[in-house]
């Protein structure tokens, strides 16, 4: 590897930290953290993995129309690839603010 992918690839890591930080604070700066803890510890373990799954079972089939789109534009991707772009997507759609309303006191915490 080159020096200057070395460093390219350094300063994308500290930005990749950096946001992942920032998207945190901005979630949780206002929620009690034990709060969050105990909602952890009273989730049902089988609800979760559930909702696990389908969201994996989501993020494959939105790969697959990301893969078929790609296909039919000409170029050329891996799967693997396309399951990144997928999950780029999801994030930053999940985090502007088009996408999604800004909760009031209790929205997320349900008692």
């Amino acid at each position: 590897m080159e020096k200057r992918d070395t460093k390219k690839s350094i300063r994308n890591l500290i930005l990749f930290i950096a946001l992942i930080f920032i998207t945190f604070y901005v979630i949780f700066k206002d929620q009690n953290p034990k709060d969050i803890l105990q909602l952890v510890r009273n989730a049902e373990i089988r609800f979760v993995l559930i909702a696990v799954g389908f969201m994996f079972l989501y993020f494959t089939c939105e790969t697959i129309n990301v893969t078929r789109t790609l296909k039919e534009l000409g170029e050329k991707s891996t799967f693997l690839r396309n399951f990144r772009y997928t999950l780029i997507g999801f994030f930053f759609s999940s985090i502007t603010p088009a996408a999604s309303r800004w909760p009031t006191n209790g929205d997320l915490l349900y008692e």
